[in-house]
């Protein structure tokens, strides 16, 4: 199954980044990291499905930064 939902999922992510770029917003890409979970168990919650803290704190290190040049900029 992950066979077809990755290469779906890497499709959908691609046009979602060339509308954001169309459209002058910032994009970030999380797939990368909510795929590690498949090996990093500590990276789902205790419910088995939901991103975990450390999951959330992940994404986060790779979109503050792009926050912060936003805001610089104004």
């Amino acid at each position: 199954m992950d066979n077809i939902i990755g290469p779906q999922i890497d499709a959908f992510n691609a046009i979602n980044k060339q509308e954001s770029t169309n459209a002058g917003v910032n994009y970030l890409d999380i797939t990368g990291i909510s795929r590690e979970a498949a090996t990093d168990t500590s990276l789902i919650a205790g419910d088995g499905l939901h991103p975990s803290y450390k999951m959330y704190k992940l994404w986060i290190a790779q979109l503050a930064p792009m926050v912060i040049a936003r805001m610089e900029k104004k």
